[in-house]
């Protein structure tokens, strides 16, 4: 499948609008190891359906999940910061979300607490994305609010089944 795909990079500047605290310096003891959490996802018949927000400080690896992902679903949404993920979030309901955990100025648990908060988007499928690699980092993750986890470096081919996973 050839997927649209629609990039779209807000800038830090928009940090100042998003109403959450936290820093980078919270993420220094997270991290995960993987697991997963029971989800009912009834909206969504295939991946080939899923419109993804993926939002991570890192160009290359917002990259790298908008070319996975273009072969996979029909549109990407990509972010640079949590706060461009909240503008987002006005004009895009994606059908899952994707979040790099340690961001500066605000984080992945800033960004699923307040999507979880929101009535439009509280059942909308995520994962978090990270680095580390603590079980406690990884029950965090979870019980701040997301569904699944994928280790960084990304393996496409388990990135690729997580996704399929939670969305089947």
């Amino acid at each position: 499948m050839n997927a649209g795909v629609r990039s779209v990079e807000l800038g830090r500047a928009l940090a100042g609008s998003v109403g959450v605290g936290a820093t980078r310096d919270r993420c220094g003891s997270s991290g995960f190891t993987g697991g997963y959490r029971a989800v009912t996802v009834g909206m969504l018949a295939t991946l080939a359906e899923a419109i993804v927000l993926a939002v991570d400080d890192e160009e290359d690896v917002r990259e790298l999940i908008r070319l996975v992902l273009a072969k996979h679903v029909r549109e990407v949404v990509v972010a640079d910061s949590v706060a461009s993920a909240m503008v987002l979030l006005k004009s895009v309901q994606p059908t899952l979300i994707i979040s790099d955990i340690c961001m500066p100025e605000y984080d992945g648990y800033d960004l699923i607490r307040r999507v979880r908060a929101a009535a439009g988007t509280r059942a909308t499928p995520a994962i978090a994305l990270s680095a580390y690699s603590l079980d406690a980092s990884r029950d965090a993750a979870l019980a701040a609010g997301f569904d699944m986890f994928v280790r960084k470096p990304l393996d496409v081919t388990h990135f690729v089944a997580v996704l399929r996973a939670l969305l089947a």
